[in-house]
């Protein structure tokens, strides 16, 4: 968190194992900096590579934001974590009384997002995807953008060849932060192997800069079953 939240890191590495938190603290960090009143970003943007675990169901259809759903889920349940739709059932967070802070006031979402007659969205951060705050990348259209004033989540980077790594990290304007998180232990790519990928590959050559940070988790934190499983299986 302390890599996250510092302005004067662009590029964050992360290596863990699964279950080990990646996903929800790169994400709680990015949604409590863009929702500072005086915050740096403007929004955060998520992606991930396409790679499927075993044989893929084929094209899905839809808007790109419907076919990256399914890629992107681990993200959907990291922000139904940190804003639930329902009340928590344990009494405990409840009674807890949270100060309020300032924070940025959030744009509206354009009239055709919710078409007439439809229900209105169901979940608490549908207004936050709606609005734009919170984007979804696909990397195959990335070549040649300018990304500035984001917060920027790589996850599953491991399944990256370097030059991938390159291509999408060269698109990071002034302003904006980058974090790469992966386990290069699961590698469903057949292209790279636990040393070739692009996240082992960013991490050694970014090694000593200051405007980069590496962090290893090692504890599980979903479950004890998932803690044994990634130990032993």
């Amino acid at each position: 968190m302390d890599a996250l939240l510092d302005d004067s890191i662009s590029l964050v590495t992360c290596f863990g194992k699964a279950g080990t938190g990646q996903t929800l603290i790169s994400t709680a960090c990015a949604i409590a900096q863009i929702m500072d009143e005086h915050g740096r970003y403007d929004g955060v943007s998520i992606s991930r590579p396409v790679i499927a675990l075993g044989k893929d169901i084929g094209f899905l259809p839809g808007s790109l934001e419907e076919k990256m759903k399914p890629w992107l889920q681990p993200y959907y349940d990291a922000l139904e974590v940190l804003m639930p739709s329902k009340p928590p059932k344990d009494s405990q967070f409840a009674a807890k009384k949270v100060a309020k802070k300032k924070v940025r006031k959030l744009p509206e979402a354009p009239s055709h997002e919710v078409p007439q007659g439809a229900s209105a969205p169901v979940k608490s951060y549908d207004r936050l995807i709606n609005s734009g705050v919170v984007e979804i990348e696909a990397l195959c259209f990335i070549r040649g953008r300018s990304i500035a004033r984001r917060f920027f989540i790589l996850d599953e980077a491991q399944h990256l060849t370097p030059h991938e790594v390159k291509t999408v990290i060269t698109r990071i304007s002034e302003g904006s932060k980058i974090v790469l998180i992966g386990d290069p232990t699961q590698i469903d790519n057949p292209y790279v192997d636990a040393r070739s990928n692009g996240l082992v590959y960013c991490h050694h050559q970014m090694k000593g800069h200051a405007i980069s940070a590496h962090v290893k988790l090692s504890k599980g934190e979903r479950s004890t079953l998932a803690e044994l499983a990634a130990d032993l299986l």
